[in-house]
């Protein structure tokens, strides 16, 4: 049978693919020799318990591998081989070599199970060297690669341990929530209740709940269930959740560390979760603001509680002080967070809370603590609330001492958007107060503006009505603080502050002359508040004597005026005083001026009045007999150095008034005085009058009768002659010569016949000479004369012989 063409073709190319394959095929079988009589060498080794032996074995297969590897790189058991190699090195403790087996082998292959394999084995030699992050890495690389699942399931939970000891918590998560979704993963409810906890941490409790509820609910309790109970418990009473288990909380608190049904596990982490429980139920107390019971939780003591969970007992229990206004032991507290977590946000915010209580405290000291708050935090939060709130403290602190301009330069420097409400209404209304007692009255206005503008329902706006208008005063706009006076008193203030508002707009009123209104004013406070300090009463009372005075109203004044002086007479003894005598001077009240002027002379002897005033009294006070009086006012108003500083006619009643009060010396100083002046013959001649008089007075009788003949040279008609008559008369009786005396009185007795103080002298001296002269006839006749016209005259002359 012939053989085709094409079927030959065929099996000649079958013959030539056998022969070509051949060599192939014999190579493949002396590597699988060479590779498994490495393993049996490696597992001998392996199986060995006498390390000699072991030793022994292993050591050849290591030299087996490594040939084999040599002269087969990139079989199909190089893997493996490599995987043993390592192994065996990693055996004989050869670890760094075995180490760069593993890691060859995981960078060459990249994935399969013996990758898988040298993963494990390289994160387990990374635990011991504690290089937790090279450990991470290998054991994610041995959960990928094994084919065992409990290694692989091993592998994915060291894995998440690993990513905790790095505070990686955003890894351990995703490391986690694989280990949740891997179905049959032994360590799932472990990894629940880690993923759960790291939500806890976060104080994401919501979160915590509901990733616990399977471990708690669950039928078949897992070991984790117990704490899982607990951190639900605990997330529940952070959230003040109704249906809470305080009571679970509180029996932890209250367990004894010697509880027999404690395993050894939880009697390890007692103590941290009476921290734990004692902490939640700080927080569920302060959210029902039950204060006492968060201070009796937190003294039961701190069970070792640190970092993050110390900071959070000690920041309730502070509360819960600063509540109390227990600030110092609030401070302690607040203190404790600051050691607990040193320079972090936490610390931060307690160190700004510990400066509250020093502020409440008012610690001496409290300027240099805020000083040293920002030097710890300005360059870290260099805008926060916080640093312009320790601003603020600062500034109230210099407030409260009087330290008013400090106060304003602090006040100016704080970024008010930064305060609350609240802080922000005291900066406003403190500062434009600083900047008006510190007499920078425009910055006081735009602050009190804005105090007005953004807090127009603050009980004190009143209060800052009256201070802007106090500030447009001392900036001279009367008209703008009129109308904040008067805004003001719509707003039916406090009775200090309608007081003031009524002062004040009485004073602008005054200013503005229109003193009716500014009475009223006045009145009203006097009116209607009774329990005003004494200078305010006094101070109305003032200025409404001083108004009756301005309107001409003068008999109206003195009462206002005396209440003033009688409630604060260091104050109001000299304007008063003078408000008196003007007043009654203008109303030319002769005797209501007299009373004024000896008030004031009992208060200050010393005191200067008007001249002219003194003079007109003077003056009145002569004619209508008071004679004493007169001289008083006079010698006032007078000066002796200054003669021409007085007219003439007060000199000369003051020498009639010096002579009729006896004061003789003084009359002739005044008389001669007078005839040293210019004057009209008449008045020359009175002037000689007067000093005669004062030299009769003083015993000088030649004297006296040169100044009556010198008086009676002059050529000067007028009452005055007589006088001189007469006190020529008066020498000649006290002489005894009773025959010139007749001569004299009968001389001057027709001249001034109806004068009240001339005729009874002159008659009493012709009764005086013609009885001792012997004529008893017409010494009766001048007698009963004297007595019916002038009944009740009183001689001032007696001679010894009466």
């Amino acid at each position: 049978m012939a053989i085709s063409q094409s079927i030959r073709h065929t099996f000649i190319t079958l013959i030539f693919s056998y022969f070509a394959l051949f060599p192939a095929i014999a190579q493949s079988r002396k590597e699988e020799r060479a590779f498994q009589e490495a393993v049996r060498y490696y597992e001998a080794g392996i199986r060995q318990s006498d390390s000699l032996q072991k030793q022994r074995y292993t050591s050849y297969a290591i030299g087996l591998y490594t040939k084999y590897l040599r002269s087969h790189a990139g079989s199909k058991n190089e893997s493996a081989a490599r995987f043993h190699l390592g192994y065996a090195r990693q055996t004989l403790g050869q670890i760094e070599e075995a180490k760069n087996t593993y890691r060859f082998l995981v960078e060459r292959h990249r994935r399969g199970p013996y990758v898988g394999q040298a993963s494990r084995q390289m994160a387990y030699l990374a635990i011991g060297e504690a290089n937790w992050e090279e450990a991470a890495k290998y054991f994610q690389l041995a959960s990928q690669n094994l084919s065992e699942e409990n290694l692989r399931y091993s592998a994915m939970t060291k894995q998440a341990e690993c990513l905790f000891k790095l505070n990686r918590q955003a890894e351990a998560t995703v490391a986690l929530r694989r280990i949740i979704d891997t179905k049959q993963h032994p360590h799932k409810d472990w990894a629940s209740f880690m993923l759960a906890f790291q939500y806890f941490e976060k104080d994401d409790f919501e979160t915590t709940i509901r990733l616990l509820k399977t471990l708690v609910t669950s039928e078949q309790r897992s070991q984790y269930h117990s704490q899982a109970v607990f951190y639900t418990s605990l997330a529940s009473v952070e959230l003040a959740l109704e249906d809470a288990n305080d009571s679970h909380l509180k029996m932890i608190l209250g367990m004894s560390s010697n509880a027999p049904s404690l395993t050894p596990d939880q009697r390890r982490n007692l103590a941290i979760n009476k921290a734990r429980a004692q902490t939640s139920l700080m927080g569920l107390y302060s959210k029902k603001k039950d204060w006492d019971t968060v201070i009796i939780l937190y003294e039961k003591g701190d069970f070792g509680a640190t970092g993050k969970l110390e900071a959070r007992r000690c920041e309730r229990a502070g509360l819960a002080y600063l509540v109390k206004q227990d600030y110092r032991s609030a401070r302690a507290c607040f203190r404790r967070v600051d050691r607990a977590l040193p320079k972090s946000p936490e610390a931060f915010e307690a160190s700004f809370k510990c400066l509250k209580c020093d502020y409440c405290l008012k610690n001496p000291d409290f300027g240099e603590r805020v000083d040293i708050f920002f030097e710890l935090y300005a360059q870290e939060y260099p805008n926060h609330k916080y640093l312009h709130s320790a601003r603020f403290l600062q500034a109230e602190t210099l407030y409260d001492r009087k330290d008013l301009e400090n106060a304003a330069l602090i006040f100016s420097n704080i970024d008010r958007s930064s305060l609350d409400a609240n802080m922000q209404c005291e900066l406003l209304f403190k500062y434009g107060w600083c900047l008006s007692e510190s007499g920078q009255f425009d910055g006081a206005n735009r602050a009190f503006s804005g105090f007005l503008a953004e807090f127009p329902e603050d009980p004190r706006t009143a209060e800052v009505y009256n201070k802007r208008a106090e500030a447009h005063l001392s900036l001279g706009d009367y008209t703008s603080a009129l109308k904040d006076f008067e805004k003001a008193l719509t707003l039916n203030p406090v009775p200090t502050q309608t007081t003031f508002a009524l002062q004040g707009s009485a004073r602008v009123l005054r200013q503005e002359k229109k003193y009716e209104t500014m009475i009223a004013r006045y009145l009203r406070i006097l009116s209607e508040f009774q329990d005003l300090p004494v200078d305010t009463i006094a101070n109305s009372n003032y200025w409404v004597g001083w108004g009756y005075y301005k309107l001409g109203k003068y008999s109206e004044a003195p009462p206002y005026l005396r209440k003033a002086r009688e409630l604060v007479p260091e104050f109001y003894n000299q304007p008063v005083g003078d408000l008196l005598i003007l007043s009654s001077f203008n109303s030319r009240n002769k005797m209501a001026l007299h009373t004024a002027l000896q008030e004031v002379y009992a208060r200050t002897p010393a005191k200067k009045a008007p001249h002219n005033i003194l003079s007109w009294l003077g003056v009145q006070m002569f004619h209508d007999g008071q004679i004493e009086e007169s001289v008083d006012y006079l010698e006032r108003a007078t000066n002796l150095e200054n003669p021409k500083g007085t007219e003439l006619g007060v000199w000369r009643i003051l020498s009639k008034a010096q002579n009729r009060s006896g004061r003789f010396t003084a009359a002739q100083k005044t008389s001669l005085l007078l005839l040293d002046q210019t004057q009209e013959p008449r008045w020359q001649a009175d002037a000689y009058l007067d000093l005669a008089e004062s030299r009769l007075g003083l015993r000088l009788y030649p004297e006296t009768l040169e100044a009556v003949t010198k008086g009676l040279a002059i050529d000067a008609p007028g009452p005055h002659v007589a006088g001189l008559h007469i006190v020529g008369g008066e020498v000649a009786l006290l002489q005894g010569r009773w025959l010139g005396a007749l001569e004299e009185f009968r001389v001057a007795i027709p001249t001034v016949p109806d004068d009240p103080l001339l005729q009874p002298r002159a008659l009493h001296g012709v009764y005086l000479a013609a009885k001792n002269y012997g004529n008893k006839t017409l010494a009766t006749k001048y007698r009963a004369k004297l007595t019916s016209s002038f009944p009740n005259w009183k001689p001032a002359l007696t001679i010894d012989s009466e």
